[in-house]
């Protein structure tokens, strides 16, 4: 059987329209012409039911792989910007624990130097008082002064021991060598 070439400006004699349905949804038509009259038997009818069935499912597939395709997109450029926020968010916290870590010890020298001042400044004032007491002749003065430097009493402390100019002889028997041993 030998193809014709379609005929253009003749009148269309017979036609059929089936929706392209997928899921309930009617997603668009498909469409025969004829230019013969009852050009359509139920077997025509069928196989352009079947194509149409196929043909819609087709179409919601490449409408979910774009989607999908759209949704990988979207996910990548996501993934990228958490991967950056992650890593700026580290960097935070890097840099947190460092100025932390600086920080601490200086804070630490500060307070002790406060400290040592504040300990300074009452040393300072309490011995300001007690040179005052002192020197004013106070009774507590003298008391201070007598605690502190006693008077010395001739004799009532004996004089430190001179060693003797003289080593013991290292070979010379003990005197406790000597003595027998009790039984």
């Amino acid at each position: 059987m030998e193809q014709q070439a379609p005929i253009s400006g003749g009148n269309t004699e017979s036609v059929l329209y089936l929706p392209l349905e997928y899921r309930d949804r009617v997603i668009g038509v498909i469409t025969a012409q004829s230019y013969v009259s009852d050009a359509y038997t139920g077997h025509h009818v069928n196989l352009l039911r079947n194509l149409a069935t196929y043909t819609a499912i087709a179409l919601d597939n490449a409408a979910a792989y774009r989607k999908l395709g759209d949704t990988v997109e979207e996910l990548k450029t996501t993934q990228a910007q958490l991967v950056q926020s992650e890593k700026l968010a580290s960097l935070g916290a890097l840099t947190a624990g460092i100025a932390h870590e600086i920080k601490n010890p200086l804070n630490f020298i500060n307070n002790f130097a406060e400290l040592n001042e504040e300990l300074a400044d009452e040393i300072d004032d309490t011995l300001t008082r007690l040179f005052q007491a002192l020197s004013a002749g106070s009774p507590y003065g003298r008391s201070i002064r007598e605690a502190q430097f006693p008077p010395r009493s001739q004799g009532a402390i004996p004089p430190p021991r001179q060693p003797s100019p003289q080593a013991p002889d290292a070979s010379a028997p003990s005197p406790l060598a000597a003595q027998p041993s009790p039984q």
